[in-house]
């Protein structure tokens, strides 16, 4: 029996394939632009350092606002918040291709990047409540399933407009019209059912301030980071914003508690977030091994991209054909994840997909490019086992922490995995950027990089070890569970 919480199920795949096209058009509107920043540099004449900021205040605001907006779709309905948000992002999207300023586009880059932030976690949320849970872990592989596919269309799509007069603006006006008619039918379809009788107004406001400024001046700082570490502007945004995090920390597990038993002021302050979100080891595990997760597939996508590009001068479309073993390793085990998702428990999964990843950054610490064949002996298996890997692990991070959470904080849970997802992909660019730098690409700067991936793999390797042990141990301590 369907309980109040769930859509009827005649709409539910239809309200799933609703919310796959409109998160997905946020990575295919991320990769194209990646794709087309020489096009944009040549058109607004300027150099690379300042285009970049088209990417980057995106990945400001997005990184900013996520986790916020996921609590406010909790409050407010994510129906609600989806749609809205959505409209937004089509506004936007029309806007950054209708100026003809950089600073214009960078502006609406940056508006679109906050209604992204909301889009996201709010979708998530919906699909959790669109089916029962043991058709969960099969729904989050099918997006994952979308997703994997938009990170090639997106770079297939911007190359192609480069190709055309309009240019990289046929980007935005693709993504405006998609994500209007998207919003259209989740009008529609989407059942919206506030889950909480709060008040947006109640929401904590110190704590949604104290992150907010900490993500952004993380992404800020690592932002920076691509061009020189050791600059006041990449380190001090970098220390403020972690002692920012420091603060949020204490804020919500203990300082707000204590004010509010005060009885003087915060009486009707809605906590940010669950204490048990932030202080159980399966959580924060889970959510360190997401920040890793897009650290070490974003790096390795990124040092594919700039090999082809760069040192094989290859062109954008071209360049994402030679991606295609990251799309098919993605594809093939979300496909197979969704049609049967009990092939390995969860915490099982997790372990493969990690292993899998490790392996990967492996390949890429041993770069050679003068080897023989070393598209197939190197860029294919490195593809592959990232982008398998992160298949398994990270459909079922997302069942894991978002279909076991409460259902009044599903959007906020999403919105703080989101939020380590991004904050790991500034960290993944940052070292890219400034390792292999303006200058020749050698194969030596390829290897450094994958020794600090090997690193970053394993901490998360680690992380899911230990998800897998208080797993194996609750189920010791459960046998009928």
């Amino acid at each position: 029996m369907k309980t109040a919480r769930h859509v009827e199920h005649q709409k539910s795949d239809f309200v799933l394939l609703i919310v796959l096209v409109g998160c997905a058009f946020d990575l295919v509107n991320v990769t194209a632009t990646i794709s087309s920043m020489s096009e944009i540099q040549r058109h607004f004449d300027t150099t690379y350092s300042n285009a970049s900021w088209i990417l980057s205040a995106y990945a400001v605001a997005f990184s900013g606002f996520i986790a916020v907006s996921g609590r406010i779709g909790d409050i407010i309905g994510h129906a609600n918040l989806y749609i809205w948000s959505s409209v937004l992002f089509a506004l936007f999207s029309l806007l950054c291709g209708a100026v003809d300023s950089l600073t214009a586009l960078i502006v609406f880059r940056t508006l679109q990047g906050v209604a992204a932030a909301a889009i996201v976690p709010s979708g998530y949320a919906i699909v959790a409540r669109s089916f029962p849970p043991e058709k969960l872990g099969s729904r989050f592989s099918v997006l994952a399933a979308g997703f994997s596919l938009s990170f090639g269309v997106g770079y297939i799509v911007g190359g192609a407009f480069d190709l055309t007069s309009v240019g990289y603006k046929g980007i935005y006006y693709l993504t405006g019209g998609v994500m209007f008619v998207d919003a259209v039918l989740g009008f529609f379809f989407i059942k919206n059912i506030p889950p909480t009788g709060e008040k947006v107004a109640n929401l904590d406001a110190v704590g949604s301030l104290l992150l907010i400024s900490a993500t952004t001046l993380v992404v800020v700082g690592f932002t920076e980071a691509g061009e020189v570490w050791n600059s006041p502007k990449t380190y001090l945004p970098l220390l403020v914003g972690g002692i920012l995090y420091v603060v949020f920390f204490f804020w919500n597990t203990s300082i707000l508690v204590r004010v509010q038993e005060s009885g003087r002021h915060f009486k009707q302050t809605i906590p940010l977030m669950p204490k048990s979100l932030l202080t159980t080891l399966v959580p924060v595990c889970v959510l360190v091994a997401v920040f890793t997760n897009y650290c070490t597939l974003f790096a390795i996508i990124s040092l594919c991209a700039e090999y082809f590009q760069y040192v094989e001068q290859n062109s954008p479309i071209l360049s994402a054909v030679k991606l295609a073993p990251n799309l098919i390793g993605m594809v093939a085990v979300t496909t197979l994840l969704s049609v049967k998702n009990d092939i390995l428990p969860p915490y099982a999964s997790f372990m493969l997909g990690y292993s899998g990843i490790v392996a990967s950054t492996a390949f890429c610490a041993t770069w050679d490019s003068s080897h023989s064949h070393f598209y197939w002996r190197w860029i294919v298996p490195m593809q592959a086992l990232s982008s398998a890997g992160s298949s398994f692990f990270f459909p079922h991070s997302l069942s894991v922490l978002i279909g076991a959470a409460d259902p009044d904080v599903r959007g906020l849970v999403s919105g703080v995995l989101q939020t380590f997802g991004q904050v790991g992909v500034s960290l993944c660019f940052a070292v890219v950027t400034s390792v292999l730098g303006n200058g020749a690409k050698t194969d030596e700067k390829f290897r450094i990089c994958g020794y600090v991936l090997i690193v970053v793999a394993s901490v998360g390797w680690l992380c899911c070890l230990a998800v897998y042990i208080r797993g194996h141990r609750t189920r010791e301590k459960t046998p009928d569970a």
